[in-house]
């Protein structure tokens, strides 16, 4: 094997490792994203719960209000 051959798997070598440290630098970061935004799905989620909480509660309370006026204006229909 020539001293030139040898250079080159040399700097082929040490290219490959570069090119996989790079990607492992790569991998670890995007890890990091996925779980920073994890994190935040679950917030949003948390807070759609409660939010869906409040608005099941108006629900409720808007039936109740059109059941009262239903009886009401049965009974206004039914003394006249």
């Amino acid at each position: 094997m020539s001293v030139q051959h040898i250079v080159r798997a040399d700097r082929f070598a040490l290219q490959d490792e570069n090119t996989c440290n790079d990607a492992l630098h790569s991998i670890q970061d995007n890890a990091a994203k996925v779980k920073s935004e994890k994190k935040k799905s679950d917030q949003y989620e948390e807070e759609l719960r409660q939010e869906e909480k409040v608005l099941e509660g108006i629900c409720d309370g808007l039936k109740g209000i059109v059941d009262l006026l239903i009886l009401r204006q049965s009974h206004t229909v039914t003394s006249r």
